[in-house]
């Protein structure tokens, strides 16, 4: 069983006038959909403005299930939205928490954060195997290092605390803002392999090309620099491949990141 998996901050929606506002961006964004095709994609800054213009636009609810609430008590704030196929997977359980002290109350936040912060997460069944996997999509506070190290902690500890032989695996991703040697990531990655989550994308982008593995570009397409958009997966997923896509559409970036997307198999425990 291989997924294909991306994470990808498609940039919240910028003034009507801006060159980079939604609806300009909208095309190729919808390229980027075609050529890569997900299986799994967890976005960020996505709001419900933005989500309606990708879904009648690009045809992707035709295709694409979709599950996240807004970080804010209105429906204006920005999304982490998980998409999934839907000729693949069927949808088991999912919700939204927040990262703070109080996760299951709307629109708190802690640590010094600026703005809410949130994590959705998903169970998703792949339909011919039976097979479940479990999704965690996020974006950590640009301003606070304590508030990400605090919102990845209580990601992990989820994720290790509902850890089970049931699932074929566990997939942490997003905008974290935050580079590999930042306290933020190695405090997911800590007690190595006594941990849960061991694995991520850019220990196999480092070997490949270690000085151009930048993923935020502001638009500018720059590659030399470190990662802040990752994915991460538990010790029974193995991650085949990963790539940054750097691809403009039609002379367009989709958004001011790449988009970073990893082959992820499932181990077979029998071999």
């Amino acid at each position: 069983m291989t997924y294909t998996v991306a994470t990808f901050n498609m940039k919240r929606t910028l003034f009507e006038r801006s060159k980079a506002n939604f609806h300009n961006r909208i095309a190729s964004i919808a390229e980027f959909f075609g050529k890569v095709s997900p299986d799994i994609l967890g976005t960020q800054e996505l709001t419900e403005a933005s989500i309606d213009i990708l879904e009648k636009k690009a045809d992707i609810s035709e295709r694409y299930g979709r599950v996240g609430s807004p970080r804010t008590l209105n429906k204006k704030g920005e999304y982490t939205a998980i998409f999934y196929k839907k000729e693949l997977f069927e949808l088991i359980e999912s919700d939204t928490f927040w990262l703070s002290r109080s996760p299951k109350i709307k629109g708190s936040r802690s640590w010094l954060s600026l703005f809410p912060r949130i994590c959705t997460w998903c169970i998703l069944k792949q339909k011919d195997s039976g097979a479940l996997i479990r999704i965690y999509n996020t974006h950590l506070d640009c301003f606070s290092p304590f508030a990400r190290r605090k919102g990845i902690a209580l990601i992990k500890r989820l994720a290790e605390k509902y850890d089970s032989d049931r699932l074929c695996g566990t997939v942490i991703m997003g905008d974290f803002n935050a580079v590999p040697t930042s306290k933020t990531v190695k405090t997911l990655l800590e007690n190595g392999e006594e941990g849960t989550v061991v694995k991520d994308t850019f220990r196999v982008l480092y070997r490949l090309d270690p000085k151009n593995i930048r993923t935020y570009h502001g638009f500018k397409g720059t590659k030399k620099g470190a990662p802040i958009d990752y994915i991460f997966a538990t010790k029974r997923l193995d991650i085949v491949s990963a790539h940054i896509d750097r691809t403009a559409y039609g002379g367009m970036y989709p958004s001011d990141h790449f988009p970073v997307i990893a082959k992820v198999e499932a181990k077979d425990e029998n071999s």
